[in-house]
């Protein structure tokens, strides 16, 4: 239905051919690429010729004759012009609001029904609940919850009742996030409000299912699921110190030391030698995933990426997580078990010492590359660091997932030895958030 009639997709229009390049399927690289485009791009020896050897194998060309299964497969699936439609509802907007003429009965019915629980006080706010204004409401029906989330992760109490009013602290792509108190214990907490439309419902589920299952000192604590408002409510504790990369901001004016490193590196470790136990993969393990609560304890957060391995199968296909902790095994394309949470948290500490992951500076397809060539790279100031530190990041970012130690190996490398005590960690994250 559109205001000046059907709208038909066009052709596209001058087409101009400005770069043309070439695939040698004899040595699978890419001829002619323009000098402009090289430093994006693995680059070989011979000039204008890209290297593929460290790609992922899906970013590689193929024979001719798969080659021309896939052009078959993608002219199958390829958008074309509309055909076969009839124009059989039309529909006029009045000027005085969303008043709709010609509709259906049925879509009028739907209408009807979503304007009395918009206009019933069973719809609140959030920033009702921000005022602490008080709200008559009753929990929605549960015919009205996400069917993509099984009843037994919905607590049917209503969290009007359980929370004191809300305070929002962040925003993120999943939802807003507010801090409040259990009126019960008194105890902070962090909420994430998600709307039921939004597309990351289904990973939220995956989430929540990872998270009922983990109970370690080291894992963020899951605290419950509330839907209102057509909104998923989830309830976490609430970690007040932040994250990890927060402690990195003033880089490198000040840098954290090797001590107050070993002592996040223990935190997380003892976090990950408990999900690996359980045969869990976190997949999305870095500093912005790593909280501080305000006792100073380092938590691992955010199982939105994380799976349950079994025997059968310990491992996961797919490229998975953040582009600049992936993996070499990740950056291939290759199956990757727990062993690729070893190389995302070597990754962490080499960002502790360096203010920022390897290879920033580069575009993604540029950094898969790298990572899959040249792994980790050295310290800019390897004479700052400790020869037990430089060992134990080399470490956990060995290129060969079967030699790279697991997290209960790291935790009796020798650097760890130095770390910093809880109230020592403490007074140096509270002197650096203040900076």
């Amino acid at each position: 239905m559109f205001a000046n009639g059907i709208q038909e997709i066009g052709r596209p229009t001058q087409v101009h051919h400005g770069v043309h390049i070439e695939i040698d399927m004899d040595t699978g690289k890419y001829l002619g690429v323009p000098d402009v485009w090289q430093e994006n791009f693995p680059m070989g020896d011979v000039d204008q010729t890209m290297d593929t050897t460290n790609l992922n194998p899906v970013l590689l060309p193929t024979s001719a004759a798969d080659s021309d299964r896939y052009v078959r497969a993608w002219e199958a699936n390829a958008i074309g012009l509309p055909y076969n439609f009839k124009h059989n509802i039309h529909v006029d907007i009045e000027n005085v609001g969303f008043i709709y003429d010609q509709l259906p009965s049925e879509w009028k019915d739907l209408l009807d029904r979503f304007r009395a629980r918009k206009n019933s006080g069973s719809m609140s706010s959030l920033n009702d609940r921000a005022t602490g204004q008080p709200t008559d409401r009753k929990s929605s029906d549960k015919s009205q919850q996400d069917n993509s989330l099984a009843s037994d992760l919905i607590d049917s109490n209503d969290p009007d009742s359980l929370f004191e009013p809300y305070e929002l602290f962040a925003g993120g792509e999943s939802g807003e996030m507010f801090r409040t108190r259990e009126i019960s214990t008194g105890l902070k907490v962090a909420i994430k409000v998600i709307p039921k439309s939004s597309d990351r419902i289904s990973d939220i589920h995956h989430e929540i299912l990872i998270l009922k299952s983990n109970t370690h000192t080291h894992i963020v604590d899951y605290r419950g699921c509330h839907f209102f408002d057509d909104s998923l409510y989830i309830v976490y504790e609430y970690m007040g110190l932040g994250p990890l990369t927060d402690l990195l901001e003033n880089y490198p004016e000040r840098r954290m030391n090797e001590p107050c490193i070993a002592r996040v590196c223990i935190d997380i470790l003892q976090g990950l030698d408990y999900l690996h136990s359980n045969m869990r993969m976190h997949r999305d393990i870095r500093s912005d995933n790593m909280l501080i609560n305000d006792w100073g304890l380092v938590k691992i957060s955010d199982f939105g990426r994380a799976v349950q391995l079994t025997p059968d199968n310990p491992t996961q296909d797919g490229m998975v997580g953040t582009t600049y902790w992936f993996s070499p095994e990740i950056a291939l394309g290759r199956p990757h078990g727990t062993k690729t949470d070893i190389w995302s948290f070597g990754i962490v500490a080499y960002e502790m010492a360096q203010g920022l992951p390897p290879y920033l500076e580069y575009p993604p397809l540029r950094t898969l590359y790298l990572i899959a060539s040249s792994g980790c790279p050295a310290f800019d100031e390897p004479e700052l660091w400790s020869d037990d530190f430089i060992d134990f990041v080399k470490n956990a970012t060995r290129m060969d997932p079967l030699i790279r130690p697991s997290a209960k190996k790291l935790l009796n490398h020798p650097f760890l030895q130095k770390a910093a005590s809880r109230d020592d960690f403490l007074k140096f994250v509270h002197a650096e958030l203040s900076q």
